[in-house]
């Protein structure tokens, strides 16, 4: 999901101290002389109970494996520090009557120990699953008082919520989009799974191309084909992994082909993914429907806080799906800046501010709604985490809200089921910005059950007492605790619009465990109808949270007064009979009224009036020093992207480029990159030492590349970094690999190796399937051992018969099937012709030049599908 959970635990220096003079590590024979030999060593400085603190101590050795238990007791158990400490804690906490703490799950002990101590293996994890059915006891009689209190769950569904959240989330799986053999897999996935008898897999049916099975059917040996399949799918990319109430963010945010889309917290990276395919399905659908269609344009943004996920996580997972439209960025998305486009008329260079189409806010939440799937969550669950993360989901919001451009939609999504976590934070954001936005239904699948947002809730304090408002709370403990009015529920008279934010929170939905079998979501769906002119600076984070500062190499643009483009989005409602609408680019007036339109009761906007259009060049100064920043940079050079830290830096494609010269002349390429490769855009990685150096060459998506450029005076403050754009397309050979007989020494990736040879005229060879089979298992091939091989050579000329046994050119090259020549696509659908495999032609082998995951994968496909028919 958007965040993961963070454990709270509170330091007691004085059980620390305590327990500072015990050994590390200590058996227990005797628990009651152990827990005596505690409290005595405590003295009067520690008030606990001795009772609870030995059912803490013994339950957690209970639950230690490989403790033996006699009549309920252990008979020895390990104890670290650490685990005695928090039974310290625990039980003199539970003396001062803090509920909320005391009505955990003493197997909280047992996550201390295992986070601690000894660690399980993955195999000892997964053993321990298949013997249990993941049916670990899940009860925290605190969770239940407080969810029943705050009525999220109808009465009489209530046993059904609990038992829905004691079983194991099912296994679910989404089929994703481009790949040429996508139509045998999906042809796999039916022959072998779903008819089946019985069917060991099935379609979700509010989301056709995803699929799923029970977590028992999974797990079982007797399907073990089935998790082989599914894990073999998902290194491929053909398919992944993703939780089936994840899914429905990106439905409701409804994407087009042409779109700029903003994902504020994206790792994993699955909805931002999800995105991109159904962008790139779209596309591909249009095509086929008019050839002139200019396929895939959009972009997204693919923005994390966490470094290691931004730097890791994510661009692993770009490489494994060869996404082109995605850009991936580190940024607090609390502090997102502003993105300016630079515009060139006549010579004359202005900004103007770059909004999204669509947002997707899938924030940090406590996670309480994926207990099914980590049953821990049950012995550390507390309302107070929820508290304190409210403050930080509400300014994501808002910056989205920001960010996003006029008729487009904003989702907001949490795996929380609690209300100060999910209604509450809607709430706050429609009183901010409650003259620019409002919630609607969203195109919600017709299969996809929902429950209603609730209008009401109370604010929890920790104990058995829940708040509805904040004047019958002590002022002093508001103040104590952090609270803020936000957390409470809006009430008739606390402001002008609190009857119409109360009015549109039912149009939010929360997904309960038990309604379509998931795990617990919220999902929220904004449309902004106006842009209201503002005096926007750079958002304010408390002191503690505030990036250290740096030294600026260029001008912050800090905008003085900003409104928005006056193009309409296309998903704008219908234009009402008597009404002109406005057409693209047009400028118009500010109506003098603001006030938000009247909303329907299914939350359908009645109008959606575009903002007025300014001249960022003449009318802010700050955006000046942008325009002067740019002719610096177009001085030094045709750079557009900086990657501040990584040393890293793009590089436009241009005629003169010798690195492009060298290339383009090696493969073939007779034309510009936009045309050659289908509208995608060429860009160079240059060498952090020397610039003059190209290290690789990507392709990406117009929008993709937009939003580079709209990055740059972004990256030179430290509220974002770039990390990657696009799908690599070639990579500089390091050293003396080659001989000099090759001039050029850059190797084709897999990633983008159909795109590269559909542009490309030279230096394609074509093997026969049982050559190309053995050129992927053993990574190299022979050439003494090649037959029948076909190389082309020259545009527009047919492929030839070439000995590679002899002498030949020695370099980078693209190698297909013949098959692919012969049969294009077959009765299935299959792209063989979109298969190639980059290799280096050496003097006496050919070697293979692809991940092991793809090429095991391509391997299996083609001994499966081709060896046995296409060749003697």
């Amino acid at each position: 999901m958007g965040g993961g959970r963070k454990r709270p635990r509170d330091e007691d220096p004085t059980a620390a101290k305590l327990l500072s003079g015990l050994t590390d590590i200590r058996k227990v024979v005797d628990m009651e002389a152990f827990v005596g030999n505690l409290i005595e060593r405590a003295g009067n400085k520690v008030d606990v109970d001795a009772a609870l603190l030995k059912e803490c101590l013994v339950a957690s050795a209970l639950q230690q494996e490989g403790s033996p238990a006699t009549e309920g007791e252990p008979a020895a158990a390990t104890f670290s520090d650490d685990i005695l400490d928090l039974a310290m804690r625990k039980a003199k906490r539970a003396k001062k009557g803090d509920h909320a703490y005391n009505e955990a799950p003493v197997s909280e002990l047992v996550w201390l120990f295992k986070h601690h101590g000894v660690q399980r293996t993955a195999q000892d994890r997964l053993d321990a699953r298949k013997a249990t059915g993941n049916k670990a006891t899940v009860r925290s009689e605190h969770f239940e008082r407080y969810y029943k209190e705050q009525q999220i769950v109808p009465e009489e569904e209530w046993d059904a919520f609990m038992a829905s959240l004691r079983t194991a989330l099912p296994m679910t799986m989404r089929l994703t989009s481009g790949r040429p053999y996508m139509p045998r897999v999906q042809q796999e996935l039916r022959e072998t799974f779903f008819e089946a008898t019985p069917p060991s897999l099935s379609p979700i049916t509010w989301y056709p191309q995803a699929f799923s099975c029970s977590h028992e059917t999974y797990h079982a040996e007797e399907h073990a084909s089935l998790q082989d399949w599914c894990k073999r799918q998902n290194s491929l990319g053909t398919a992944a992994y993703q939780e089936a109430a994840s899914l429905i963010p990106p439905i409701l945010l409804d994407v087009e082909p042409h779109h700029l889309v903003l994902d504020l917290c994206s790792a994993p990276g699955s909805k931002a993914l999800q995105c991109a395919d159904t962008m790139l399905s779209q596309a591909q659908a249009l095509q086929a429907n008019d050839p002139s269609h200019p396929g895939l344009t959009g972009g997204i943004i693919s923005n994390e806080y966490d470094a290691k996920k931004a730097y890791q996580v994510l661009p692993g997972r770009l490489k494994r799906t060869h996404c082109k439209c995605i850009v991936v960025t580190q940024s607090d998305a609390r502090l997102f800046p502003n993105m300016y486009e630079r515009i060139d008329t006549d010579g004359e260079l202005s900004a103007k501010r770059l909004f999204f189409d669509r947002v997707m806010a899938d924030v940090p939440c406590s996670g309480d709604g994926t207990g099914r799937k980590d049953h821990n969550i049950w012995s550390t669950w507390s309302t107070n985490y929820s508290l304190s993360l409210h403050p930080r989901q509400v300014q994501i919001l808002l910056r989205g809200l920001d960010c996003l451009k006029v008729g487009g939609i904003l989702v907001y999504s949490t795996c929380s089921l609690n209300p100060i976590e999910d209604e509450a934070v809607v709430a706050a954001a429609l009183a901010a910005r409650f003259d620019e936005v409002r919630v609607i239904k969203g195109n919600v699948p017709e299969t996809l059950r929902t429950q209603p947002g609730v209008k009401r809730w109370g604010v929890p304090d920790g104990s058995s007492l829940v708040w509805s408002k904040p004047e019958d709370c002590d002022l002093t403990m508001l103040k104590a605790k952090g609270w803020t009015a936000t957390m409470f529920s809006p009430t008739k008279g606390d402001s002008p619009h609190a009857e119409d934010v109360m009015a549109q929170l039912p149009l939010t939905h929360r997904i309960l465990p038990h309604h379509n079998n998931t795990s617990g979501f919220y999902v929220a769906v904004f449309q902004k109808f106006h842009s209201a002119p503002k005096n926007e600076a750079p958002p304010r984070l408390p002191r503690r949270d505030r990036p250290k500062p740096t030294p600026k190499t260029a001008p912050e643009v800090k905008p003085v007064h900003e409104t928005e483009d006056a193009q309409p989005a296309k998903d704008e409602p219908a234009v009402q009979e008597g009404e002109q609408k406005s057409e693209p680019n047009s400028q118009q007036t500010i109506p003098s009224n603001n006030a938000a339109p009247a909303v329907s009761s299914e939350g359908a906007p009645s109008k959606v009036e575009p903002a007025a259009e300014e001249d960022f060049a003449t009318k802010n100064a700050a955006a000046a020093q942008l325009v002067e920043a740019e002719k610096d940079k177009e001085r030094q050079g045709n750079a557009v992207g900086g990657m501040r830290n990584a040393r890293q830096f793009y590089w436009v494609y241009s005629e003169e480029d010798t690195s492009w010269q060298t290339f383009a002349s090696w493969f073939g390429v007779s034309k510009p990159p936009v045309e050659a490769f289908g509208g995608l855009r060429c860009l160079f990685q240059m060498d952090e030492r020397d610039r003059s150096i190209r290290k690789k060459m990507f392709l990406a998506t117009e929008g993709a590349v937009r939003i580079l450029h709209a990055l740059v005076p972004a990256t030179q403050t430290n509220h974002i970094k770039a990390v990657t754009i696009g799908c690599r397309a070639v990579t500089l050979i390091k050293g003396s690999y080659l001989s000099s007989r090759c001039p050029c020494p850059y190797r084709p990736a897999y990633e983008t190796a159909p795109v590269l040879a559909m542009a490309s005229s030279l230096r394609k060879l074509y093997l026969t399937t049982s050559d190309a089979v053995k050129l992927l298992d053993k990574k190299e091939l022979l050439t003494s051992q090649t037959t029948d091989v076909l190389e082309q050579t020259g545009n527009e000329q047919p492929p030839v018969a070439t000995d590679l046994s002899q002498d030949h050119w020695v370099g980078p090259c693209l190698v297909g099937l013949k098959h692919g020549l012969d049969i294009t696509a077959d009765n299935t659908g299959n792209r063989w012709d979109q298969i190639w495999i980059p290799t280096i032609l050496l003097v006496t082998k050919l070697e293979a030049n692809v991940e092991d995951h793809e090429r095991v994968g391509l391997l299996d496909l083609l001994k499966r599908c081709l060896l046995p028919s296409a060749d003697p």
